[in-house]
C-alpha cells in the first residue's frame, strides 16, 4: 500500500456533512483500507461496526467488493485516511455506485448506472463480477434505511484495455 499526502481542493464533500451511511461506508473503506498489518483485528471491528448499524450481514459483500476493487483495478484508488475531513472522488464514485444499486430508476438500465462509476478502475469483467456484492450491500443498507444519495456520474478514462503493462500499479492510495 502506498501512502501519498494528496492536496485536497476545496470544493470536496466535507466527511461530517454527510449523512450516517455514507459516512459508515467511508469508515469502512478506509478502515478496509488500511488493512495490511492488521487484517482480523480490522475485520472483528468492521464486523461490530456494521452490527450496530443493523447491517450485520453486509462484511461478506463490503470485503467481497473491496477485494475485487483492489485486485483489479486499472488505476490507484485514493480512500483517505480514517482522520480526513473531506472525501475523495473515488470515494464518491464508490457511494455513487451504491446509490444507483438502492435507485434502479435513477438514469441508466440495470447494473449499467452503478458500473458507470466502476469504470474508472475497473475493466468490463471486473465489472460483472462486481455487480454481486454492490448490489447485495446496496440492499442490505436499504433494508435498515441507509441509503446513499446519488451522485452525478463522471465516465473515467476507458478501462476496455486494462492496464498499461509496463507500469506497477498500487491498488489503493491513501494520504
Amino acid at each position: 500500500m502506498t501512502h501519498v499526502r494528496i492536496p485536497v481542493p476545496a470544493s470536496e464533500a466535507k466527511f461530517a456533512d454527510l449523512p450516517f451511511g455514507e459516512q459508515l461506508m467511508i469508515w469502512a473503506m478506509r478502515l478496509w483500507a488500511r488493512t495490511d498489518t492488521a487484517k482480523p483485528q480490522v475485520h472483528s471491528l468492521l464486523r461490530k461496526g456494521f452490527a450496530l448499524a443493523g447491517i450485520e450481514h453486509a462484511h461478506g459483500a463490503f470485503d467481497s467488493l473491496m477485494t475485487l476493487l483492489t485486485t483489479a483495478t486499472t488505476r490507484p484508488i485514493d480512500i483517505r485516511c480514517a482522520t480526513c475531513g473531506t472525501v475523495s472522488d473515488d470515494e464518491q464514485r464508490l457511494l455513487g455506485a451504491l446509490a444507483d444499486h438502492q435507485n434502479p430508476g435513477s438514469g441508466l438500465p440495470g447494473d449499467t448506472a452503478a458500473e458507470s462509476f466502476l469504470s474508472v478502475w475497473l475493466p468490463p469483467a471486473a465489472r460483472r463480477l462486481a455487480r454481486e456484492p454492490i448490489g447485495d450491500l446496496a440492499r442490505e443498507l436499504a433494508r435498515m434505511g441507509l441509503m446513499i444519495r446519488l451522485r452525478r456520474r463522471e465516465r473515467g478514462p476507458d478501462t476496455t484495455s486494462g492496464p498499461d503493462p509496463g507500469r506497477t500499479i498500487s491498488a489503493v492510495t491513501i494520504h
